[in-house]
């Protein structure tokens, strides 16, 4: 856990300190927008096609009372500057402001509560 919080630490202090390159941006929008086409077409099954895409629109009513936000969200997004995200990581990634859960596995042995025969 101190390991992976250490590495993670690294990276953000990277981004800090230098930004990111356009390129690394550019590869981060195209993933950015295969998986929100993803999201779109992902159903639950047979039963449930376009399951994201109703999602999407239910959630886009719901808390900003514009369903058409489905077809406009991914502008915004793809809009990001390398000075942006330079920018964001300097006031928002900041260590005292997170908060970091470890989970750490239950012991090995019965389930809890599920009591063993003697």
């Amino acid at each position: 856990s101190e390991a992976a919080l250490a590495a993670f630490d690294a990276v953000i202090c990277q981004v800090q300190e230098k930004g990111i390159s356009a390129d690394e941006l550019e590869q981060l929008k195209v993933k950015w927008r295969s998986d929100y086409y993803a999201t779109l077409e992902s159903g639950r099954g047979n039963y449930l096609p376009k399951y994201g895409l109703m999602h999407l629109l239910a959630c886009f009513t719901l808390f900003d009372d514009e369903p058409q936000l489905v077809n406009t969200i991914l502008e915004g997004f793809l809009a990001v500057t390398p000075g942006q995200v330079h920018s964001v990581a300097k006031k928002y990634l900041r260590n005292e402001k997170r908060a970091i859960v470890f989970r750490i596995p239950a012991k090995t042995g019965s389930p809890a509560g599920v009591k063993e025969a003697a």
